[in-house]
């Protein structure tokens, strides 16, 4: 419940009921995440899943029914190409993904490598429940 109109004060938001955080079945390679839900109700996450802590190679997204048990994983993008540019804290991969659904087709934007911003897009339809787990890359 906010306190008011206009921009959101310090002190103003009162009454939130968040749940307990609880872990989920999916490992992080430490790097950001996007998430959202699909217009069917399934949970998608959009990110460096179950790469290794310091890589950010495959970016995948993978599907949970209950938000918890992610029980299908797509691979979106891989095999990220050399950095062209060193610089501090660049490696090779896919950062800083954003995703969302428009029409029946999922968008994936991020970065390669932080030097170059890529989109890229699939069919609602390449996500459907009796789909084997497979490279989503339109």
């Amino acid at each position: 419940e906010l306190g008011g109109t206009g921009p959101l004060q310090h002190g103003q938001l009162r009454h939130c009921a968040w749940s307990t955080p609880q872990a989920t079945n999916i490992t992080s390679a430490s790097s950001r995440t996007c998430a959202g839900m699909l217009p069917d109700g399934r949970i998608w996450v959009l990110g460096n899943l179950g790469a290794a802590m310091t890589r950010r190679d495959p970016l995948t997204l993978s599907m949970s029914v209950d938000g918890m048990n992610f029980a299908k994983s797509f691979v979106v993008n891989w095999g990220a190409p050399p950095v062209r540019y060193p610089g501090a804290a660049k490696m090779p991969g896919f950062q800083y993904p954003s995703g969302l659904w428009y029409a029946g087709t999922g968008y994936a934007a991020y970065s390669i490598s932080k030097e170059d911003i890529v989109v890229s897009a699939f069919p609602l339809s390449s996500l459907d429940a009796r789909a084997e787990p497979s490279t989503l890359l339109v």
